[in-house]
């Protein structure tokens, strides 16, 4: 049962882990295949690429694949009305909730409609294998006419496939009066969250003001104690509460402004005793000083005691790794990228080679170095 569900309220689930007395579970001699579609973090930042954006999913898209004739008796089942009623046998004829191999053979389909317009399409097809999280897509256009176009041949495409695209969302009205209104999304609210656990700071991408926002269901966190809190760890905590409630008003421009092939990346490391994180911006490159939030990354220190240096380096890292991770999504920009870093500790290091340096230093400066060839140290310009 999912009360917060706009369509499907109530969803069968079949156990496929429950095991007879063989003792082999179906799920146990099921594969799960390969993730074939992208993660949802690629697909979020090439949301952000487009002034025009558009969102919809695929209904019901698991009873719309049928399983093999052979397979279908894995998936027998049976049931009666009442207790006073007969038992009777059914086979499951499509993919079905539980069993391990659903997610894929659904995905796989989905991906095999995209191969097939590889060249009829190429739109198209980049679109149904690079913008579909599951069953969710997440794409965008330059225009609301070349956006309407993409809409209108996507979904005649994936209909005669027996995919019905629904609750559309879009950030141009123009789109939306284009669309049929049965289609068209009950709220201008999308959540994204790519598991049960991200709910409790669920991202949503409100489409009429065009930014993303973040939920906060501090009661899904089920943050019970057994026991009353010592009561400087309950001030700390208050504390927290507080301040974490804050992050419900942060908003994030969905499009980062992006009206070239250009694009200029400025990326920010800093670390402290608690945490360190990674920053990147992206300036317009037209010169005006907008800048716009691309993506941020942070991680708990390590409860062994590190030092700040080293804390720093480890910031410097997730920050080339970010970089590397975000190159590979924009390969069809051409990306300026600069790196900061406070720490004369860092650049001293990274000015040396790896092998002068003792094996936690070494590793990680030798990866930095794989992306970052020219490592200078400016001083920050006077404010």
């Amino acid at each position: 049962m999912k009360g917060d569900s706009v369509s499907t309220k109530l969803r069968v689930v079949f156990d496929g882990t429950c095991k007879p007395s063989n003792g082999n579970s179906l799920n146990s001699i099921l594969g799960i295949g390969k993730m074939l579609q992208p993660d949802l973090f690629t697909i979020l930042v090439k949301f952000r690429l487009n002034e025009i954006a558009f969102s919809a999913d695929i209904q019901q898209m698991y009873r719309q694949i049928l399983i093999d004739q052979e397979d279908q008796n894995f998936q027998r089942i049976v049931w009666r009305e009442s207790k006073d009623s007969p038992i009777r046998e059914y086979k499951l004829c499509t993919v079905t909730y539980g069993t391990a191999s659903a997610p894929y053979l659904a995905t796989r389909c989905l991906f095999q409609t995209g191969l097939d317009l590889e060249r009829d399409d190429p739109a198209v097809s980049s679109l149904i294998k690079e913008s579909f999280y599951i069953d969710d897509l997440m794409a965008g256009a330059p225009s609301s006419e070349e956006a309407i176009s993409l809409i209108k041949t996507l979904s005649n495409i994936l209909e005669a496939r027996g995919f019905h695209l629904r609750k559309w969302r879009s950030n141009s009205s123009e789109v939306l009066s284009r669309i049929s209104s049965n289609w068209v999304g009950d709220s201008s609210n999308l959540e994204i969250h790519p598991d049960e656990c991200s709910k409790a700071l669920g991202l949503t991408w409100n489409s009429m003001k065009d930014i993303f926002i973040f939920n906060l269901k501090l009661w899904l966190l089920k943050l019970d104690w057994d026991s009353p809190l010592p009561e400087a760890l309950a001030t700390k905590w208050k504390t927290f509460q507080k301040e974490f409630e804050q992050v419900c008003s942060i908003h994030i421009p969905r499009w980062i402004h992006t009206t070239s092939q250009q694009i200029t990346l400025h990326g920010f490391c800093d670390a402290s005793e608690l945490a360190y994180a990674s920053v990147k911006m992206q300036p317009q490159a037209d010169g005006n000083t907008k800048v716009t939030l691309l993506v941020a990354k942070s991680r708990v220190a390590p409860l062994k005691s590190v030092s700040i240096p080293r804390l720093e380096l480890n910031g410097a890292l997730l920050l080339a790794r970010l970089y590397a991770t975000c190159k590979n999504i924009l390969k069809e920009y051409d990306v300026h990228f600069y790196a900061w870093t406070d720490s004369q500790v860092v650049l001293s290091w990274l000015s040396s080679h790896p092998r002068n340096w003792k094996p936690y230093i070494a590793n990680r400066t030798s990866e930095i170095l794989t992306w970052f060839q020219q490592i200078v140290g400016v001083t920050c310009p006077p404010r």
